[in-house]
């Protein structure tokens, strides 16, 4: 069986799919991505065959890339065309974004199967879109079903393989952190979040003026890096920073909470993991999505949720400091139901071939 899935413009997009075409071994899977996608890096890393096709989100406020849009939705509709002519697939697999739009709608006119995937909790517009042609959309959240057309199921969000499988020793070790300090975890995003980098840092402050013994894993993003090096300069405090962390499921594995964005992919790995996480939504995702899902997690009590807009450094120290002192068999645990997901919507795809 061949199948094209179309993913990557977010990791929220593409690690879903990685996470399918691993499941479906034996089977020929090609990733097909926006041109200059930062996730063919991710993917060449994985070994997939990747096909870059041209593309453009559609633009939300009046700019230069309202007169470019229409010339990289055709350039993308006749490549689209072109590649499936080529490969002749059974399926084509839109994980959502703006490049499952020509794909999509280009493999129903040739009669190609198709699948959508929405991975929030409150659908993304393309998938939104897609889905009244759409021959099924599987969803992660039984509350996403009101928003679609045509028929749905839940199969659950598709999490990397290795996600809780790394072990928590070698992995402080990996990262030339103790064994003996409780870590946490910080990330933004691939490119950073630099008010949340600079808020952690001055959070750090207050826990040592508190005593408090703790460690950190900080992914700072590429862009971001080199400032937040500089912040942790003469800090009293044992730090690991990362501009990027390929690795997620051993930061997982090194980690006793979390600070971090809301995207659907974390949020479903936080859950499988049952870590304490404190989630910041990014402010500005397409329809507040970010916030749909963080909230998700807040109401099955494994998430505390701040808006960007009112977070402030007392907020990241207080919710660290109130792990430091919980007693740790305080700590929940939560079925994984997020990891047959993947095997899920694999089993759907062989069946229906």
């Amino acid at each position: 069986m061949k199948i094209v899935i179309v993913a990557g413009g977010t990791g929220g997009h593409l690690y879903p799919g990685i996470a399918l075409a691993r499941s479906l071994t034996g089977h020929d899977v090609l990733f097909a991505v926006r041109r200059g996608d930062l996730g063919r890096e991710i993917l060449e890393k994985e070994g997939f065959a990747i096909q870059e096709i041209s593309g453009q989100g559609l633009p939300r406020a009046i700019s230069f890339k309202i007169f470019t849009f229409p010339l990289k939705f055709v350039q993308g509709w006749i490549e689209s065309k072109a590649l499936l002519q080529r490969v002749k697939p059974d399926w084509v697999v839109g994980m959502g974004g703006y490049l499952s739009v020509p794909m999509i709608l280009t493999a129903k006119a040739m009669r190609i199967k198709t699948l959508l995937h929405e991975q929030n909790v409150f659908p993304g517009l393309a998938n939104r879109f897609l889905s009244r042609w759409a021959d099924s959309v599987a969803i992660s959240f039984p509350a996403s079903a009101d928003y679609f057309k045509g028929e749905t199921w839940v199969s659950g969000l598709p999490i990397r393989p290795d996600i809780g499988q790394a072990d928590r020793q070698k992995a402080l070790k990996d990262f030339g952190l103790a064994n003996d300090l409780p870590t946490f975890l910080v990330f933004g995003g691939s490119l950073g979040a630099q008010k949340l980098n600079t808020l952690v840092t001055e959070a750090w402050g207050m826990l040592l003026k508190q005593n408090m013994k703790f460690q950190i894993l900080h992914i700072t993003g590429s862009k971001e890096f080199e400032r937040v090096e500089k912040l942790y300069a003469g800090m009293p405090v044992s730090a690991k920073m990362l501009p990027y962390c390929h690795d997620m499921a051993s930061a997982y594995a090194a980690a006793d909470a979390v600070l971090c964005r809301a995207g659907a992919s974390t949020v479903a790995e936080l859950q499988a993991l049952s870590l304490p996480a404190l989630l910041i939504p990014y402010p500005f995702a397409s329809n507040n999505h970010q916030l749909y899902n963080a909230e998700m997690l807040q109401k099955q009590g494994m998430a505390k949720v701040i808006l960007d807009k009112d977070l402030k450094a007392s907020d990241i120290a207080d919710f660290f400091a109130s792990v430091l002192t919980a007693p740790k068999q305080a700590r929940p645990t939560f079925q994984r139901i997020s990891a047959p997901a993947a095997a899920q919507l694999a089993q759907f795809l062989i069946s229906r071939a």
